[in-house]
């Protein structure tokens, strides 16, 4: 699962992927409930606020996958992660 650029995301429930990857976002990506990736991608967020309510587990083969959550909304790091 990839999205390009958004604002405001929100994924109420479970997901399951191969990967998921947000690659630029605005406002708030919200983690809702669990998060469970299978790719070496694993989860990578790049947004101005991130906020996770549940597990995220990433696993690639028992190797794991990344997890990478960028909350920087000016470009010096004062995003907010919760």
């Amino acid at each position: 699962m990839q999205i390009s650029n958004a604002a405001d995301v929100t994924a109420a429930s479970t997901i399951t992927a191969d990967q998921f990857i947000q690659l630029d976002g605005t406002a708030t990506t919200t983690f809702g409930d669990a998060v469970t990736t299978t790719n070496p991608g694993g989860v990578n967020v790049v947004t101005d606020t991130i906020v996770v309510n549940s597990t995220i587990t990433t696993t690639n083969g028992g190797a794991g996958g990344g997890i990478v959550l960028n909350a920087d909304s000016t470009g010096n790091d004062a995003g907010t992660l919760t």
